[in-house]
């Protein structure tokens, strides 16, 4: 049994099963049926059974007329005939289908089988165990627990489908003929699809045909098919409550309180909204939408007059500063260097509490807030955004930032640092690093901090082309421009290569080279150098046989990343936890890391395959 909301996939993947069953031969026998059709007796019956009426012959007189009448194949006799004489018909049909070929009933959107038909199927199923039937149901559930077991025999396999990841969401866009979407776009449309294919198909070719581009916080545009079947809930609501939901669709955590502070509840407490499925209130009087759709639909619904009044209203309400910022920016739509002087602080300090999404997104807001004529700042806060995206784990939208930041007029500095972001976020797709790095390394020329930061990539660059005296090199060269721009961070990066060279070369101090980036690394702050430091000394002691140090290591730098919210360090660094655990006998927890490193790839789109590969070989260890 499949099941899960309107538009996640279960017709599309029954289709797909159906088809593979038929394809081995298997009798199918199916039935869609429909919402205006469930008040139909024995309309599934015949869906059903209708096609394979003629192999009833061998059935007694008596069962085979109850069938053939139910089927509206015969007339009806004046004589009332109970329902027990049709249920053990179809029983007996089913028993003498599956004697002569295996036969599979395929019962797709089963919420609307009618009542005649299920008490019929919930007969026969529970009395076909010993023959070659199976059954294959599904049902649209929201939030209510699946009904249509009773249409499956004994033993039942019940799955329900899950929403997309955004790597899904993407392909799945891509193969539509609306053309490409901008990644910001794509995030956005898994956001308030809420991962759910219909809804973000439906969402996309809307936002195609208006033209792809969707400026920061601008609400999607949600087409009439899916407003029919969200705008139901949402009829009848007084204009008090859809101020409400207004408000509570604009704040980051919606609550009764603070919708309280801004006068806007209304006098039911919102019970209405609750009573129609829109919104759901906690024990504590936090306040969720049922569907994120749902609360896409309130706020672009909204004129944006009404939308700008609502950031105002809440700007002089929340507490959190980080948030009241937001709302400034987002109630005062011109360019004004105060207002992103503002949101740009905002985010260096949601960054310094480990909420990188939060900072991008204020980031980007500063971005729009700054006046034109300042490209420089536009540039240097564009990458900014992409450097929290990518701490964040959001690959699409940190290349995107970081690509305007490139082509927005910054300074040398930016772009150096705009090229190098490009290149780390490319992964394993080197196919334009020469370009970006030959172009960095005349940006970079005069500048020994910058030269050394080109000199590593250069580095990097060479040893994945398997260019190693050339990675060798240039991995000294970052080290000692590095030292006199005394950037340490670098200096630990160099060293870490180095340490990778003569291992690549055979040379006997790789060992001695990660020891040294791991004491250099020793009590600095958690940056992607310090991290790569600590996971090389870990794995270095792991291939001594130095298990207790390994784990010991990873555990606690898993640990100092999570904290923090560094998503993208997490990702490399539970590859490590995965190995050092597997090695040291700790299956449980080196499938954990397997599993959340799986899935942290699939999600940001980023190389999913390394992702994949990790997760199997765990499971193999």
């Amino acid at each position: 049994m499949l099941y899960g909301p309107s538009g996640i996939g279960k017709s599309t993947i029954v289709d797909a099963l159906a088809g593979h069953i038929a394809g081995t031969g298997v009798l199918v026998l199916r039935t869609v049926p429909a919402e205006v059709e469930a008040g139909l007796p024995y309309v599934v019956l015949v869906d059903l059974f209708a096609e394979v009426l003629p192999r009833t012959r061998g059935l007694a007189s008596h069962l085979r007329e109850a069938l053939e009448v139910a089927l509206l194949r015969a007339p009806g006799s004046s004589r009332p005939r109970d329902g027990l004489t049709v249920r053990i018909a179809v029983l007996e049909l089913l028993r003498r289908l599956a004697s002569e070929t295996p036969v599979c009933l395929v019962i797709d959107d089963a919420q609307w089988v009618d009542e005649a038909s299920a008490e019929v199927l919930s007969f026969a199923v529970r009395r076909l165990s010993g023959t070659d039937v199976t059954v294959l149901v599904a049902e649209r559930v929201a939030d209510n627990e699946p009904a249509a077991g009773r249409f499956c025999p004994s033993p039942m396999d019940s799955l329900v489908v899950e929403p997309l990841s955004y790597s899904g969401i993407a392909a799945l866009l891509a193969e539509q003929d609306f053309g490409p979407l901008p990644r910001t776009a794509i995030s956005r449309i898994l956001e308030a699809s809420g991962g759910n294919p219909l809804f973000a198909v439906e969402l996309g070719r809307a936002l195609a045909k208006r033209g792809g581009s969707l400026a920061q916080h601008e609400p999607l545009p949600v087409p009439d098919k899916l407003r029919a079947l969200l705008s139901e809930r949402l009829a009848g609501l007084d204009v008090a409550t859809r101020q409400s939901l207004l408000l509570a669709s604009a704040m980051a955590r919606p609550s009764i309180s603070l919708l309280a502070r801004c006068h806007a509840l209304p006098e039911d407490g919102l019970d209405a909204a609750e009573r129609a499925q829109i919104i759901q209130v906690a024990a504590d009087g936090g306040l969720s939408f049922r569907h994120p759709l749902l609360r896409e639909l309130v706020y672009a619904d909204a004129t944006a007059g009404q939308r700008r009044a609502a950031h105002t209203s809440l700007m002089s309400t929340v507490d959190e500063p980080v948030e009241r910022i937001r709302h400034l920016a987002l109630g005062s739509p011109t360019h004004d260097e105060a207002t992103a002087v503002l949101a740009d602080s905002a985010a260096a300090d949601a960054a310094g509490r480990g909420a990188f999404v939060s900072a991008a997104t204020l980031s980007r807001l500063a971005a729009t807030r700054t006046p034109p004529a300042d490209t420089s700042a536009i540039a240097a806060r564009l990458l900014d955004a992409a450097r929290y995206a990518d701490a964040a784990g959001h690959t699409a939208e940190a290349l995107e930032s970081a690509t305007t930041a490139l082509s927005s007029g910054g300074t040398a500095a930016t772009r150096v640092a705009a090229r190098l972001l490009l290149i780390d976020l490319a992964g394993q797709d080197l196919t334009g690093a020469g370009a970006q790095l030959a172009a960095a390394e005349q940006d970079a020329a005069g500048d020994v901090a910058l030269e050394a930061e080109v000199a590593f990539y250069a580095a990097t660059l060479a040893y994945f082309e398997r260019r190693y005296t050339a990675a060798d090199a240039e991995s000294h060269r970052a080290e000692k421009l590095a030292r006199l721009a005394d950037d340490a961070d670098l200096v630990i990066r160099a060293l870490g290569m180095q340490a990778t060279m003569a291992l690549t070369l055979g040379r006997e101090e790789a060992d001695e080279l990660h020891e040294s980036a791991y004491r250099l690394a020793e009590g600095r702050p958690v940056t992607p150098a310090t991290v790569d430091a600590r996971q090389s000394w870990a794995m270095t002691a792991l291939f001594r046989g130095d298990v207790t140090t390994a784990r010991r290591e990873i555990t606690q730098l898993e640990a100092d990343v999570r904290s923090l919210g560094l998503v993208r360090d997490l990702m490399s660094v539970l590859i490590s936890c995965s190995a050092v655990h597997v090695r040291a006998g700790y299956g449980a927890d080196a499938l954990r890391a397997a599993r959340e490193c799986q899935s942290l790839f699939a999600d940001a789109g980023s190389a999913p395959g390394i992702g994949l590969v990790v997760a199997a070989a765990a499971g193999w260890g």
